[in-house]
């Protein structure tokens, strides 16, 4: 059975939070989303979720609509980041939007995972693991990247950087989750 049997796109997240006012964006909302996640808070009395919507109410009211998607998306990203197969995919722009606002979603992406990460409060012990240590420096030099205009002879190498990319830190992602939090964790859903 397909626990995430809704697809969440960028679009459609986009859409959501443009006509509530917010201004996150969906790749950055994700991050963080994942961070949370990542850190072990999904559980927990609903903590994860409830530091999901108090990021959203730092830009005002939050209405039903907004914190159904941020549900739906969160359980989505949580039974993608746990499935066996691996089929976890960063909420990003579509291939057909352009290469500098994909790498600037991909920079936000990576320091709100960051952020979340730390707020969901990843223990010691997990930071101490050398392949967890690298995986987070690479996401923070992620984070600092510059994502502005590109020549043309310079965009072909570029497009297929940022696919490489974007396959790192997805990987990157997984990595930190299996290692800081595994198997053990469960939705924390009440039906």
């Amino acid at each position: 059975m397909n626990k995430s049997n809704h697809h969440i796109n960028y679009q459609e997240v986009i859409d959501t939070l443009d006509c509530q006012h917010q201004s996150i964006f969906p790749a950055e909302f994700h991050g963080y989303m994942c961070g949370i996640i990542c850190g072990g808070n999904y559980a927990a009395n609903e903590a994860g979720f409830r530091m999901v919507l108090d990021m959203m109410q730092d830009d005002g009211f939050v209405s039903q609509e907004a914190k159904e998607i941020a549900a739906k998306l969160m359980l989505n990203t949580f039974h993608q980041l746990h499935d066996v197969n691996c089929e976890f995919k960063l909420l990003m722009p579509d291939d057909d939007r352009s290469m500098e606002m994909r790498g600037k979603a991909l920079v936000g992406w990576c320091q709100n995972f960051l952020g979340g990460l730390g707020l969901s409060g990843v223990g010691d012990k997990e930071l101490q693991q050398d392949d967890i240590k690298e995986a987070l420096f690479d996401l923070a030099e992620i984070a600092k990247l510059y994502c502005g205009d590109a020549s043309p002879e310079e965009r072909e190498q570029y497009e297929f950087e940022l696919m490489e990319l974007v396959e790192y830190v997805r990987i990157a992602a997984l990595l930190i989750y299996t290692e800081s939090v595994g198997s053990d964790q469960s939705t924390g859903v009440q039906h």
